[in-house]
């Protein structure tokens, strides 16, 4: 079991990069996989000009099992080290999606997508030392006692609104739902001495949910 790493490169996007990019691939999974069994996985890497996060160049996505999308931006014109350190970051937050795949899934409410990108983004510095990411940071002017109600009173809505809670389309702030579902998961794993994220990738969302209310009590 490994990755298959597949470089859409017909248009030659990677002609200057692909060496060293694949090789940060590699890293990655060379590190991921000693920390975890190895999965097979189909790793795509693909060229954009509109896909990653701001300020970033490579953006992610595990959207199904045994699937892994990157996306790099070379409109920024980052360096190669640049992209190297981006891919390494990315693909810990993804693989930690991957795993969970293979057990509950991503999920469909608020609450199981809270807890599966809380999880991604701790597992991220788990395995890497790095500076928190700024969909990580808790937005400043969040009332987080009213969000964390909000969250706890929807954790089992299907319908809800996932553009408003993780990509500010709404009243929240931007990326509010991958700030609080990072806090959420740090917060629980306070109780949890000795468990990491990595421990809990296949552990159901419902089991997160009372931390939403020591969370908000926390500020």
């Amino acid at each position: 079991m490994s990755w298959i790493v597949h470089f859409l490169n017909a248009r030659g996007a990677f002609s200057q990069t692909g060496a060293g990019l694949r090789a940060a691939v590699e890293d990655a999974r060379t590190l991921l996989e000693a920390r975890s069994a190895p999965k097979a996985l189909d790793v795509i890497v693909k060229a954009s000009t509109h896909a990653a996060r701001y300020p970033f160049s490579v953006g992610g996505a595990c959207y199904e099992p045994g699937c892994i999308e990157l996306t790099v931006d070379f409109s920024r014109n980052a360096a190669l080290d640049t992209l190297r350190e981006e891919i390494l970051r990315t693909l810990c937050h993804e693989y930690h999606h991957a795993i969970r795949w293979d057990g509950p899934g991503y999920g469909d409410t608020l609450g199981e997508a809270l807890v599966s990108e809380g999880l991604a983004q701790v597992f991220v510095h788990e395995v890497i030392p790095c500076p928190p990411e700024p969909w990580e940071i808790m937005p400043p002017d969040l009332d987080l006692r009213k969000t964390c109600k909000r969250a706890y009173d929807g954790f089992d809505d299907a319908d809800y609104a996932h553009d408003e809670w993780f990509f500010g389309s709404g009243s929240l702030p931007n990326w509010t739902g991958y700030a609080l579902g990072k806090a959420l998961v740090a917060r629980h794993l306070q109780t949890a001495p000795g468990k990491t994220a990595l421990d809990l990738a296949l552990e159901p969302a419902a089991v997160f949910r009372e931390t939403l209310k020591v969370l908000a009590k926390d500020r």
